[in-house]
Formats: structure tokens, C-alpha cells, sequence
């Protein structure tokens, strides 16, 4: 009888531990799928920041020819896309895009003979 309890309580604690590596790797697996979901938004964010200040530079009549300043803005939009990713997304999106409009706005003013 002694020897069928010990057999039955490592089974139990056998079981425990794998319910609870099993609960570890689906949080862990969580982690990575909530950071690469980040990483894309971060991404997309970039490219959306980079493609509104290009079109305001050519709805303005104003083109690039300076890649100097090209650099400028696209390391603007991956610093603030990266740097100050909105956690909450509706407000903060509109605070971080608004920041860097004035940003480039700002610099593009500073750097006229650019253009």
C-alpha cells in the first residue's frame, strides 16, 4: 500500500509539473506572438509615417533631391515609430503622428535650401 501511495503521488506531482510547464510555454509562446504582432505594427506605423511625410512633400511641390534629408526624416519616423510606440493605440497615435509632423515640419523649415 505504501509503496501504490508513493507510485500515485509522483504521478500527481508528475502531472503538476507538466501542467505547469505546459501553462510556461503557452505564456511563453504568448510573448512572442504579442511581441511580433508589435514588431509588424511598428512596422506598418514606420512606413505609414514615412509615406504621409513623402506625400505632404509632394503635395507642397516640394521633392527630395537631398538624400541627406531624406535620411533625416526616415531615421524621425523610425525613431518615433520605434522609440514611442503608443502602448494606446487611438490617442496616442494621434499624439506620436501630430509629433512627428512637427518634427519634419520643423526640420524641413530649418533645411530649405534643400529643396
Amino acid at each position: 500500500m505504501d509503496f501504490l501511495t508513493k507510485t500515485a503521488n509522483n504521478g500527481v506531482t508528475r502531472e503538476k509539473n507538466r501542467h505547469h510547464y505546459d501553462n510556461l510555454l503557452i505564456l511563453l509562446i504568448k510573448v512572442l506572438t504579442n511581441t511580433i504582432t508589435l514588431i509588424k505594427l511598428r512596422t506598418i506605423l514606420t512606413i505609414t509615417y514615412v509615406i504621409i511625410v513623402l506625400i505632404h512633400a509632394c503635395i507642397n511641390k516640394r521633392f527630395v533631391h537631398n538624400l541627406n534629408t531624406i535620411s533625416t526624416i526616415l531615421t524621425i519616423a523610425c525613431v518615433q515609430s520605434y522609440c514611442h510606440f503608443p502602448i494606446y493605440f487611438k490617442k496616442k497615435v494621434i499624439q506620436d503622428s501630430t509629433f512627428l509632423h512637427r518634427r519634419v515640419q520643423f526640420y524641413l523649415s530649418k533645411e530649405k535650401w534643400c529643396w
